[in-house]
């Protein structure tokens, strides 16, 4: 079993914002042996309010989730990790972000029984996980609890302020550019990640060295900004 899950939350910066400088996100994910996975997911980094200021302020936001599993899986199988984190800005004010979170697990063996005349029907998981909505740091009072990290927008001068030292082979001619960060899955191949995401393998050469991706590597995938 593979499930997709995504987090989306609006998240108020204390001003307003003119441009987002750095963001990061981290993650800590816990499986309990009750089949909960639990964790925290921590974004930080700082913008600008005004787009001439050299000044800068940060932020922070912590957001909880929790996740009880299906008892049918096997607890000691369960995997969970960030798929795919982007963000936008809404009314130069909000922080708008999406955390989609794969979690993979194998089902129990089932019991060996002599006279079993029905077999009850496993439900699929399905295809098009619950959205749950996370609140902000200030919020998160009472523990809230939930039943159900890269792309970054940055100038090749502010490159060097993010946590990640997957931009560190960029070419600092380039002004601002979408950059995905793409997680490698076991059935990936370089033709199927160049399909998803249009581009040539000559561009994702200039980002990445190809020669011998595996399993949970990280891929820079560049998109221009449209104008």
């Amino acid at each position: 079993m593979k499930q997709i899950i995504s987090f989306k939350k609006e998240l108020p910066f204390k001003t307003k914002v003119s441009d987002i400088t750095s963001i990061s996100l981290e993650r800590d994910i816990n499986v309990e042996d009750e089949g909960i996975v639990t964790g925290m997911f921590h974004i930080t980094g700082d913008y600008k309010m005004n787009e001439g200021s050299i000044n800068r302020e940060e932020f922070s936001f912590e957001l909880p989730f929790d996740i009880t599993l299906d008892p049918r899986y096997d607890t000691k199988t369960v995997k969970a990790d960030i798929e795919d984190f982007y963000y936008d800005i809404v009314d130069n004010d909000t922080l708008k972000v999406n955390i989609d979170l794969f979690i993979e697990a194998e089902y129990l063996p089932e019991p060996i029984k002599e006279d079993i005349k029905e077999k009850e029907e496993i439900a699929e998981v399905r295809e098009e996980p619950e959205i749950v909505d996370i609140l902000p740091e200030e919020e998160v009072k009472e523990e809230p609890k939930f039943e159900e990290v890269e792309v970054v927008d940055i100038p090749v001068e502010d490159r060097e302020e993010v946590s990640n030292d997957l931009f560190s082979n960029l070419d600092d001619t380039e002004t601002y550019v979408t950059y995905y960060v793409y997680i490698v899955k076991e059935d990936d191949n370089i033709d199927k990640i160049l399909n998803k995401y249009g581009i040539t393998k000559e561009e994702l050469e200039d980002y990445n060295d190809i020669t011998d991706i595996k399993v949970g590597d990280k891929l820079i995938i560049p998109k221009c900004n449209e104008k």
